[in-house]
C-alpha cells in the first residue's frame, strides 16, 4: 500500500459504487446510466483481471484508478491498461495521481505484465503531460466510433 501523509490507496469495494460513479461522471462530463454502471462495476469487481483502487485523504475518497490486465496476441504477453483515472480537481498537483500510477504499475508487474498502457483523450492536455512525465511514450493512435 502506498502512503503519503494522510493519503492511502485501497481496493475498491462494492459499497464504493456511488463515489466511483460520481468520479466517472465528472471524468466523462456526462452521466452513464446508473443501472448499467452498477452491473458492470459489480461484474468487474469479481473479475481478477480488473483492478479498481481508491485514493483516500483523511479517510475521504479523492481519486480513483481502474486497470485491466489482458493477454494480447500482438505483444504475445500480458499487458495492463489504465482504463479510468480521476482525481478531484481540488486535490490535483499534490502527488495523488502519481500514487495511483505507481500502485497500479506495481500490480501490473506483480502480475507479469510486459507492457503498461493508457489511452487518454486528446483534449486532456494536463493528463497527457502527466502520463508523459510518468514515462509513457506516445506510440499509438486510438480511434473511437460510437455504435
Amino acid at each position: 500500500m502506498h502512503m503519503m501523509n494522510d493519503v492511502k490507496i485501497r481496493n475498491a469495494e462494492p459499497s464504493d459504487a456511488e463515489i466511483i460513479y460520481r468520479f466517472i461522471c465528472k471524468l466523462e462530463g456526462e452521466n452513464p446510466t446508473r443501472e448499467e454502471f452498477d452491473d458492470i462495476f459489480t461484474s468487474n469487481l469479481k473479475d481478477c483481471n480488473y483492478h479498481y483502487y481508491l485514493a483516500e485523504k483523511g479517510g475521504q475518497p479523492v481519486g480513483f484508478i481502474g486497470m485491466h490486465i489482458q493477454n494480447v496476441l500482438h505483444h504475445t504477453s500480458k499487458i495492463a491498461e489504465i482504463i479510468e483515472m480521476f482525481v478531484l480537481p481540488e486535490y490535483r498537483g499534490i502527488g495523488i495521481g502519481e500514487m495511483l500510477y505507481w500502485h497500479t504499475k506495481d500490480i501490473a508487474q506483480e502480475n507479469g505484465c510486459k507492457f503498461f498502457e493508457v489511452s487518454c483523450n486528446i483534449v486532456r492536455e494536463r493528463s497527457l503531460n502527466f502520463f508523459e512525465r510518468m514515462g509513457f511514450e506516445k506510440t499509438h493512435y486510438k480511434f473511437t466510433e460510437r455504435l
